[in-house]
């Protein structure tokens, strides 16, 4: 899983571990989440709901940069306007 997709410099840090296109704009990503994490943490004994919601956000990330080539950050500098956005992961 390329890490610059998702913005995560650490592989622990992906969660999602590929994808398949099914159809025209149509696709299964699969996931692993960590059994520990210093962010996500269990709430009342279950995994924290913002997982989930962190995962759905990278999903959308990797689908727009590897399926509909929408340029990364490192990729799009100089090509959107106003101030550089830094250096990428």
């Amino acid at each position: 899983m390329p890490r610059q997709y998702v913005y995560r410099a650490a592989v622990a840090e992906v969660f999602l571990t590929g994808w398949r296109a099914d159809g025209p704009d149509t696709f299964t990503v699969a996931a692993q989440w960590p059994r520990a994490h210093a962010y996500f943490t269990p709430v009342a004994g279950r995994l924290d709901p913002l997982l989930l919601a962190e995962t759905v956000r990278r999903t959308g990330a990797l689908l727009a940069h590897a399926e509909y080539q929408v340029p990364t950050r490192r990729a799009a500098r100089g090509l959107l306007p106003g101030p550089d956005p830094g250096p990428g992961p």
